[in-house]
């Protein structure tokens, strides 16, 4: 009889399909696929606060080139002022006891006089006591809109013989009629707390403004305003 095999000596061998995966390292694939998701939407995350930050600095430099147009504008007011201030330091705007405003130039005085003397006191300043025909409470000299001291102006009561007539009139010849008021309360007018009055008589003392045009030369007469 032939040689007997046993099972024992048998030897199977299989050809390898493809390559073999462990348990194990089917668990690392697995992770460092959950892994590469995480990074992936890491880096979404991280591109949306990008944009979301590259809105903001737009934001950011167009409201910065608002501010600096804003400051470019303001500075350009303050340039034109300045040189309206030293255009008026140049050509004496006002003499140095006096001071501007409304385009006039103001002589507010301290000491107190007559009416009439009071109008000659201007005159040899070349300037003749204000007129308000233009001007209201909002656009008066503070201080004149709040004290309580009269100071005369250039009114007064006139009365043409020839004619008859009677009226409040400027120094400028321009009648004053305000409605509903009485026609003759004194024969001058002052100005005190912001108001006309016309209770002034020739004996009567107070102070008194001056007005003259604005940027006439220091020193000299200019344009008299009383012409």
């Amino acid at each position: 009889m032939g040689e007997s095999v046993t099972y024992a000596e048998l030897q199977f061998s299989k050809a390898p399909l493809g390559r073999s995966v462990s348990p194990q390292a089917q668990g690392e694939d697995w992770q460092q696929g959950e892994h590469l998701e995480q990074d992936q939407a890491e880096l979404m995350r991280m591109q949306q606060e990008g944009n979301c930050s590259q809105t903001k600095l737009q934001k950011m430099r167009g409201e910065l080139e608002h501010a600096q147009q804003l400051v470019q504008k303001l500075q350009q007011q303050l340039d034109r002022a300045q040189a309206t201030v030293q255009s008026c330091q140049v050509t004496d705007c006002c003499l140095e006891t006096w001071m501007l405003h409304g385009g006039k130039c103001l002589f507010l005085s301290k000491e107190e006089k007559t009416w009439d003397q009071s109008k000659r006191e201007c005159e040899v300043k070349s300037s003749r006591l204000l007129i308000l025909q233009d001007w209201d409470h909002g656009t008066m000299l503070s201080f004149l809109a709040h004290t309580d001291t009269p100071y005369w102006i250039g009114l007064r009561f006139t009365w043409d013989y020839k004619s008859r007539m009677q009226q409040w009139q400027w120094e400028d010849g321009t009648p004053y009629n305000p409605p509903g008021s009485r026609t003759r309360d004194g024969v001058f007018g002052t100005i005190r707390g912001g108001r006309i009055e016309r209770g002034g008589w020739y004996y009567d003392k107070h102070r008194w403004v001056c007005e003259r045009p604005a940027g006439c030369p220091q020193g000299t007469a200019g344009t008299d305003p009383r012409a």
